[in-house]
């Protein structure tokens, strides 16, 4: 086998052949991926997926090119015969032709390595994904054998040469895409078109592209490739045996046993993610809801379009992710991507159908060579179970700005979002909020988008802790927004059994009296306590609310008199320190990838000793944030001069607590008989919770109400009515706030947990990019091709100097 091989080696370098197909394959990738548009600096992403993406095809042509003279020269010069009398076999004649046009290719593929070097050397700060580039590099050099096989198999049927190159080259696109375009097809849309998918090269390169070794790709490449050096070996045996009957029985049990390795690869198989935050693995509860399906699950994305290089990274990311799920039960998940502009079967397009539903475009700016150009993305995808229909926002941010940071936290949650719409169509429960009335709580306008947003996953029903003798189990949620009036013992009691029966509880709690309505009418207002009489029942469960405000220095804006006259004032938007935003720490699934939550007139919160409780801090101030102490004084008039920094010394003022363990009661050997008579038909008292109990508790109760304007109504949560319509408008993240807390309280842990997926966002520099940009389109041209002339005037030497001696 080894002097066929070098046969071939000196073969192809000691002409210029060898050298232009391999200078061709770098310069077509070179071009593509550095200088031509959409190029890979111009995405901005420290990856090398569009390498991988784009090289298969120019790969295809090169390898089509080494191959093609492998045995057709040879029929042609008559030197066949004189192979057949060397003391060699004719596998080892073949798989010697193999390994030779193999050692070639990859002699191609190894200048590509610079690409990699280039990236990393531009990326701002974590590089490249180097477990994602060997899988990749794995998966190339695999589809490189294969193609090889191919090239080989097609040169061992014709005398010519370029019919050789021709035949390699068609059934390489067949064999490499013609399964996936065939799966495309309406015919095959019934569950057969992953299974056809499967026969292609395709399928399998791109799963290890990803990053992914599969032993079921492995095994495909490996197989085939066996397969394709036998068939050229039998195809070479035909020049000296004509025994029939001996073909067709070589025949079956090639196919055979191609079948059965294949066969038992699927049973039996191991997977590894390389990627260094296993990006392309399912949690345990994702895997066990999609084990577990009875009925298909068609998911359709609007993923599709002429998108800016982020979303066109977010629709690959769907893509991908869909793949996985697909690959965990491929008879049940069926998914597509839909254009929103194509029809959607009802006299509308799909775009104006997710008007109709509510789910509106995204407005993104694009650049193009006039300028800039509007693109409308709709970031959802619909998952249909039977007649049931839940919708997958896959895009959660709304902010006029999309950041890339928006859109890698975008892809973290993915798994999340898919995760819970599959729990919900597939496991269907109503949860019942308890929303408390009787305290002076808000029941206007003010709660509106709270309805509105908590309508679709819960039934929330006012319920009056003053008329009810006990809060019944079948409330999932104790919620308490912002209660204005003091809370009696009795009450008090309530709350306890409830949560000592396993409620949970969700407090937004204003501990002193401050409203900007107030310095609506004048400059100053005191801050006071509400004696809300909560204190003793948060601490004995181990949280403290304090009575003071938190000012922050990163904070939203109102509209301040600066100028001008009494009629006429001149307004002028300034921070106002007592609206503080709050930008999380990503310690927990509930305010994991969320964006600034913003605050209003804030107490800071102490947590305190107890048995059995676990606490976990979800909103805190900034680094440059300070409290101030009741009896606080707030005036419009602190904003004339900017704040003095030297105060805002403080750092992660808690302003949020999440309470978890077995609670005891507060109220433990001080129940009279009256009170025990009236918990009777609540089961009776308790003196302990279970392990699961839990609880959370907000120092504001303005966070989860609306604005209302008296023109457009009620306002979304976390909408500022001052700042709506000028440049300071910004959707912040309080309902998404609310809404995690919710899942967390009343949904299983493990599918939250699924939040806990981090992806790291991998950039390139701006800055440095554009500064060098000349410089590496320049070195990933010229040294790739640098490196094959040196490479071959280094073996021309040496060739020249052995013969020479």
């Amino acid at each position: 086998m080894w002097p066929i091989c070098k046969k071939e080696l000196r073969q192809a370098f000691s002409s210029l052949t060898g050298y232009i197909a391999i200078v061709v394959f770098l310069l077509a990738n070179g071009l593509q991926l550095f200088v031509l548009r959409n190029n890979i600096l111009e995405f901005g992403y420290a990856t090398l997926d569009p390498f991988f993406s784009f090289a298969p095809w120019i790969l295809l042509f090169l390898i089509s090119a080494i191959t093609m003279r492998s045995f057709s020269d040879e029929f042609k010069s008559g030197t066949f015969e004189i192979l057949g009398t060397r003391p060699l076999s004719r596998w080892q004649i073949v798989t010697g032709k193999f390994f030779g046009a193999f050692v070639v290719a990859l002699i191609a593929l190894l200048p590509t390595l610079v690409y990699y070097f280039t990236i990393n050397h531009l990326a701002a700060t974590t590089g490249i994904d180097s477990g994602a580039a060997i899988g990749s590099y794995l998966g190339l050099i695999l589809l490189t054998g294969l193609f090889t096989a191919i090239g080989v198999c097609a040169s061992s049927f014709t005398t010519n040469a370029v019919v050789a190159f021709i035949i390699s080259l068609i059934a390489c696109v067949l064999f490499y895409y013609g399964f996936s375009a065939l799966s495309e097809l309406p015919l095959f849309q019934n569950g057969a078109d992953y299974y056809i998918e499967m026969l292609g090269i395709n399928f399998h390169y791109q799963s290890i592209s990803r990053g992914v070794i599969d032993t079921r790709d492995v095994i495909y490449f490996l197989g085939f490739i066996l397969f394709f050096l036998l068939l050229t070996q039998q195809s070479l045996s035909k020049r000296w045996l004509k025994n029939r009957k001996r073909n067709t029985l070589w025949w079956i049990g090639l196919l055979a046993g191609l079948v059965a390795i294949n066969f038992l690869a699927s049973v039996f198989h191991a997977r590894f993610d390389l990627t260094q935050e296993k990006r392309y693995s399912l949690t345990s509860t994702t895997k066990d809801l999609l084990r577990n399906l009875q009925s298909d699950v068609v998911i359709d994305v609007f993923l599709k379009g002429d998108f800016p290089a982020d979303f066109r990274k977010l629709s690959n990311a769907t893509q991908e992710f869909l793949t996985v799920l697909k690959d965990a039960n491929p008879a049940r998940v069926k998914y597509r991507f839909v254009s929103p502009d194509e029809d959607a079967g009802n006299g509308k397009t799909w775009g104006d159908s997710l008007r109709s539903a509510g789910l509106g475009p995204i407005n993104v700016k694009a650049q193009v060579k006039a300028g800039e150009e509007s693109k409308y993305i709709y970031p959802y995808a619909l998952l249909r179970v039977g007649n049931q229909i839940e919708v997958v926002n896959l895009f959660l941010s709304n902010k006029p700005d999309v950041t890339p940071k928006d859109l890698n936290n975008a892809e973290a949650m993915m798994e999340y979002g898919f995760a819970k719409s599959l729990d919900k169509v597939t496991n269907p429960q109503v949860r019942a909020i308890a929303y408390a009335v009787g305290n002076g709580e808000p029941v206007d306008n003010r709660i509106y988008d709270l309805q509105q947003i908590t309508a679709a996953d819960y039934r929330m029903r006012p319920f009056d802790l003053n008329v009810f003798p006990y809060i019944p189990k079948e409330a999932t949620v104790l919620l308490m927004v912002k209660p204005a009036n003091g809370f009696s013992e009795a009450e008090k009691l309530k709350i306890d059994q409830y949560m000592m029966n396993g409620g949970k509880v969700l407090m937004f709690i204003d501990n002193l009296h401050a409203e900007q309505d107030s310095l609506s009418f004048k400059r100053e207002l005191i801050a006071y306590d509400r004696n809300l009489n909560l204190t003793d029942l948060l601490f004995n469960y181990g949280a403290r609310i304090n009575a003071d405000l938190v000012m922050d220095l990163q904070c939203d804006f109102l509209p301040f008199a600066v100028g001008g006259t009494a009629d006429k004032p001149q307004y002028e938007f300034l921070h106002w320190n007592y609206y503080p935003l709050f930008e999380t720490r990503n310690n927990h699934p509930i305010n994991k990838n969320l964006g600034l939550v913003a605050g209003r007139f804030v107490n800071s919160m102490d947590t305190v000793e107890a048995e059995g409780i676990k606490k976990t801090y979800l909103l805190q101030s900034s680094n440059n944030s300070r409290t101030i102490s009741t009896p606080a004084l707030i005036s419009t008039n602190e904003n004339r001069n900017a704040p003095e920094d030297a105060k805002f010394k403080k750092n992660g003022i808690p302003v949020a607590v999440l309470l978890e363990g077995k609670f005891s009661s507060l109220y433990k050997d001080r129940v009279s008989k009256a009170q025990m008579d009236s918990l009777a038909q609540s089961g009776g008292f308790k003196e302990n919770s279970g392990a699961d109990g839990k609880m959370i508790v907000v120092a504001d109760g303005d966070m989860v109400l609306n604005d209302v304007s008296n023109k457009q109504g009620p306002l979304p949560m976390g909408m500022n009515l001052f700042t709506m319509g000028s440049q300071y408008e910004y959707p912040f993240a309080n309902r998404d706030f609310l809404l995690n807390c919710l899942e967390y309280l009343t949904s299983k842990s493990s599918i939250i947990a699924t939040r806990d997926k981090e992806i790291v966002l991998r950039l390139l520099d701006p800055k440095k990019t554009e500064a060098e940009k000349s410089k590496w389109q320049l070195v990933n041209i010229a040294l790739p091709f640098a490196l094959v002339i040196f490479f071959g005037i280094i073996y021309q030497s040496l060739r020249r100097r052995r013969f020479a001696s």
